[in-house]
């Protein structure tokens, strides 16, 4: 290949870009996922438009992508105000092994749901990365959440109660507000939302706000995200 655009490797023993450059191939380093803003990560349309001399057109997409973005999140900034009912409570994420990783209060996901008018229970962490919690500490303070995101694998409230049977206790559970970010699965599991989400996050965003305030985008139709039931 001519170029291949890569990550940074952690681990100068395990680092496989040095030794694709030790070969005689270019390579790029993308540190795109350690932006913590949803439009700064759209920016990095950019950085590969650049190798292909498509610097205008990667502007006017990304300008499009602002604008979009920007207006959604005006339509749900007015649902923050002092005057507004409460924002809806969100919990994120499951329980791996006896583990629970959840975004930062600084973090991308903190970001996006801010911006749809939710309340993010770990908002005030000032954390870009994930938060390693226990079950218990999770339990604690999320089991009021008026919604329950970003579910792995689950595609069922099924799957919720299997993984662990206290899990019906939650009000989100209760009230079947379980909404997953794995509605586009390629034949090998590779989940868009990982992949055009990205680079899409006014669609994301306009998904999370037919989630918490349907009323405020009722022709929208879910696309990064299903409801579990």
């Amino acid at each position: 290949p001519d170029l291949i655009i890569t990550y940074g490797m952690g681990n100068p023993e395990t680092d496989v870009n040095r030794k694709i450059s030790e070969a005689g191939i270019p390579i790029a380093i993308s540190i795109d996922h350690l932006e913590t803003s949803p439009l700064a990560r759209a920016n990095w349309i950019k950085f590969v438009a650049a190798f292909f001399e498509k610097g205008e057109l990667a502007d006017s997409i990304v300008n499009e992508i602002e604008k979009k973005y920007t207006d959604l999140k005006a339509m749900a900034n007015p649902l923050s105000s002092a005057k507004s009912a409460p924002k809806p409570k969100v919990l994120t994420e499951i329980k791996l092994n006896d583990t629970w990783f959840v975004p930062g209060g600084k973090s991308f996901m903190a970001e996006l749901l801010n911006d749809a008018g939710a309340d993010y229970i770990w908002r005030d962490n000032e954390k870009t990365g994930s938060l390693t919690l226990s079950y218990e500490e999770v339990y604690l303070k999320a089991l009021e959440a008026d919604y329950w995101l970003n579910l792995s694998n689950w595609n069922s409230l099924k799957d919720c109660n299997a993984q662990d049977e206290r899990n019906i206790n939650f009000k989100a559970f209760k009230n079947k507000n379980l909404y997953n970010n794995n509605a586009i699965l390629n034949k090998e599991g590779g989940n868009a939302y990982w992949e055009t989400g990205l680079i899409s996050p006014d669609e994301i965003l306009a998904d999370l706000i037919k989630i918490f305030h349907p009323d405020l985008l009722p022709e929208h139709k879910l696309k990064y995200y299903k409801k579990l039931n």
